[in-house]
């Protein structure tokens, strides 16, 4: 009783690797989003209002593109396969995370608009992914989503914690690389 009964063609290891792949998502969405403010102001010299307005724009064309390539992504991981999303979605997830942090001065309301496009992209291919559904018999579902949904709720709350507590002024590109590498790892 209370166990997770997995379903016949998925191992532990694998389960095991779904979790920490969970828990990569809870690491990494928060802060990007936390670090963006900081990274145009202390980098790139934005005062609040344009950092508001380059925000508002990104959120903006994130919701479109959100509408747009949802069922892009859903089709493709119909047709060619979850891992193969999955896989797309780091990429552009830790790559602009890698990137975000050194763009040239010149041109970076540009470049950051496009970055965060990828960066979106990439939030939204690993969200589409639904893998619990294959992992887990139907009778133990509820349990194993209670579990997933502990493991991203303590990664996003140490994410939280790790991006207010570092000195911003001196650690930002640091800080993307970090998360960029996790992604990669």
């Amino acid at each position: 009783k209370g166990a997770i009964i997995l379903n016949p063609t998925i191992s532990k290891v694998n389960f095991i690797a779904f979790l920490l792949f969970s828990s990569y998502i809870g690491l990494i969405h928060l802060p990007i989003n936390l670090l963006q403010s900081p990274l145009l102001r202390f980098k790139y010299g934005f005062q609040t209002e344009d950092i508001v307005e380059l925000s508002s724009l990104v959120n903006g064309v994130h919701f479109i593109l959100k509408l747009v390539t949802a069922s892009l992504f859903a089709y493709l991981a119909d047709n060619c396969g979850r891992r193969i999303v999955a896989t797309i979605g780091v990429i552009f997830l830790s790559c602009s995370a890698l990137i975000l942090p050194r763009l040239p001065a010149s041109d970076i309301d540009l470049l950051y608009f496009i970055v965060q496009m990828f960066i979106q992209l990439g939030l939204l291919a690993l969200q589409s992914v639904p893998l619990l559904a294959d992992y887990v018999d139907y009778e133990t579902k509820g349990r194993a989503a209670g579990i997933v949904t502990v493991i991203t709720f303590v990664a996003t709350s140490l994410s939280t914690f790790f991006a207010s507590n570092v000195d911003l002024k001196t650690s930002l590109p640091l800080d993307f690389q970090i998360i960029g590498i996790m992604g990669l790892s």
